[in-house]
């Protein structure tokens, strides 16, 4: 019994003098994240996430598109491409955080493929 009072009167006293961490460590920690979409297509029709939620597209895109934006850390970033040109090609989607790569996805299907890439950003 007299174990469970000392154990009862530390713990009340370690949880009573805890200081607040206020390391600067903790501010260091990037909120934001700088997104990019990428893809590579001889003509696509392209849909993308913005910070938002909000489901943006382009028609007629080609190898070289991108899309850059900042994110909260948390935001389900998604870049789909679907493939318009009449002609057979791979098409490719990427998804860069802070200029590295986090997800990519590749599709060889003839003619009209399409290819989807998702990832929660943190």
């Amino acid at each position: 019994m007299k174990k469970l009072i000392l154990f009862s009167c530390l713990l009340f006293l370690a949880t009573a003098c805890k200081k607040e961490d206020t390391s600067p460590l903790l501010d260091a920690v990037p909120k934001k994240k700088k997104v990019r979409y990428e893809i590579d297509c001889p003509g696509c029709f392209v849909v993308w996430y913005e910070q938002n939620e909000q489901q943006l597209n382009e028609s007629g895109q080609t190898t070289g598109w991108f899309k850059e934006l900042d994110v909260d850390v948390g935001f389900v970033a998604l870049v789909a491409a679907h493939n318009q040109s009449g002609t057979p090609a791979a098409i490719t989607a990427r998804i860069l955080v802070d200029n590295t790569l986090l997800k990519t996805q590749t599709t060889f299907c003839p003619i009209s493929g399409v290819v989807l890439v998702t990832d929660t950003i943190k």
